[in-house]
């Protein structure tokens, strides 16, 4: 396998992935979030990186009809 070849193997598995995240995204239950972009991260930039620190959404579930207490927020940790 030459370089150019593995490059552009990697190009097309990425835009894969960025179709199957988007793909998945429309379906999820959360009808306002959708997947912005997916990047790809080595292991040496993690390591160095450590963990970014956490962003905590909250979302709020929709209550049914039958529902007459306002449901509590659904706390989501992204990372």
């Amino acid at each position: 396998m030459t370089k150019k070849w593995q490059e552009l193997e990697l190009r097309n598995i990425m835009q894969g992935l960025e179709e199957f995240a988007t793909f998945i995204s429309y379906r999820s239950h959360f009808g306002d979030m959708r997947v912005i972009s997916v990047e790809s991260v080595s292991s040496s930039d993690r390591q160095a990186d450590n963990y970014h620190s956490a962003d905590i959404l909250a979302f709020r579930k929709k209550p049914a009809d039958s529902q007459l207490n306002e449901s509590p927020p659904l706390q989501q940790k992204i990372h």
